[in-house]
């Protein structure tokens, strides 16, 4: 029988959450940026915004077990959540969010790229992906992959997961829990805060969509 799913707080770590946002926030003032805790806001970024290496997905496998292709990435927008298959509540509200953000574009939202990066590559194979992206939205790329290339794709994107084991032989993953907005160049114009309404998201990606190439 498959253990009781975690609270919401425990996804992100139970007793361990104020440790994954204090890791993330030094992690993020250390290369330069710092994203600020504002409910329901786009993070502001205090400095230059980063351009981030957005070509360390092309080491990854879509839900069709085929490598990404660079033609994927070369859109006027990006936008990347790094989450797991198996998690029980926030992932499935932001690829939610991110679901409705896309139908609100219409037609432009063929001009966005839209990733579900897997930290989970022991479980999130590409058909448990391809399963699991396709309840979402048809634009939605999953993306899983080796450990060392989901490692180094998640460092390029400054996005925070560690593995959890629990009683009873079962794991979750603490993770990174913001929706990452990038323009064709990868630079970042907007950290989005978990449990922000699709506004916010459209928002940020409607500048991008209407500056053209």
């Amino acid at each position: 029988m498959t253990p009781t799913a975690p609270s919401p707080e425990h996804v992100i770590g139970a007793g361990r959450g104020m440790l994954v946002a204090v890791l993330s926030l030094a992690f993020m003032a250390g290369t330069g940026w710092l994203v600020a805790e504002i409910a329901r806001q786009p993070a502001p970024l205090e400095t230059e915004k980063p351009v981030l290496d957005t070509s360390s997905l092309l080491a990854l496998i879509d839900y069709q077990g085929a490598p990404l292709e660079p033609a994927a990435l070369d859109k006027p927008a990006t936008v990347v959540f790094f989450g797991y298959t198996y998690c029980p509540d926030i992932c499935p509200l932001e690829l939610a969010t991110m679901a409705a953000a896309l139908d609100r574009l219409g037609p432009a939202a063929g001009e966005v790229g839209a990733f579900f990066v897997s930290v989970d590559p022991e479980r999130d194979t590409p058909e448990q992906l391809r399963g699991y992206v396709e309840l979402f939205h048809p634009l939605i790329t999953g993306l899983t992959g080796e450990p060392e290339a989901i490692a180094a794709a998640a460092g390029a994107f400054r996005a925070y997961y560690e593995r959890v084991e629990h009683e009873g032989g079962y794991h979750t993953v603490d993770h990174f829990a913001r929706t990452l907005v990038l323009d064709r160049d990868g630079r970042l114009e907007a950290a989005i805060p978990f449990d922000s309404p699709p506004d916010v998201l459209l928002g940020a990606l409607r500048p991008l969509l209407e500056t053209g190439p």
